[in-house]
């Protein structure tokens, strides 16, 4: 059985791990302090999935609901603006740049030299290219982020491919 583990930076003895139980096929994660047992949750793989997104988006990484990485050059509409204005919502464009603050998305406009930064973006269809097979381009996006969660440790190809599997929820 395959298990991700993380240790924290300020303690190292205090790890979060995560595995896939034999018998219900949830997610189970493992808390450890100081090495001693704390804490096990058992999720729903999409739950577990919606959580791994979550982490990618907070660590920098963010990921598109469709499971592809947001990435610089793809047309996008503005979902949030800010916390305290919606003005700009809906607008389309080009994403320039992706930062690690909360307002992360540089977005320039369809049509326009203007751009402006906005908290949330979605990916959508550029109007100029045939869309992909969904199902091949979801297949690829699981392999390459199971590469990216993969990056720094001792694996082979089947632990890319159950990584992959793991994160669609298979």
């Amino acid at each position: 059985m395959t298990t991700y583990t993380a240790t924290c930076d300020r303690v190292p003895y205090d790890t979060i791990a995560a595995s896939r139980d034999r018998i219900s096929d949830n997610v189970r994660l493992v808390a450890r302090q100081s090495g001693e047992f704390k804490l096990d949750v058992y999720l729903a793989p999409e739950k577990a999935v919606e959580l791994a997104r979550g982490i990618l988006h907070l660590a920098g990484d963010p990921v598109a609901t469709d499971g592809r990485p947001l990435r610089v050059g793809d047309r996008v509409e503005i979902t949030k603006y800010r916390e305290w204005t919606s003005e700009l919502e809906g607008k389309t464009g080009t994403l320039l740049e992706i930062d690690t603050d909360c307002i992360p998305y540089r977005v320039q406009f369809d049509n326009s030299d203007d751009w402006e930064w906005a908290a949330e973006v979605r990916r959508i269809p550029d109007a100029n290219t045939t869309s992909p097979d969904p199902a091949e381009t979801q297949r690829e996006s699981f392999v390459m982020d199971a590469k990216r969660l993969l990056d720094g440790t001792t694996h082979d190809g089947a632990d890319i491919v159950r990584v992959a599997a793991f994160l669609a929820g298979n």
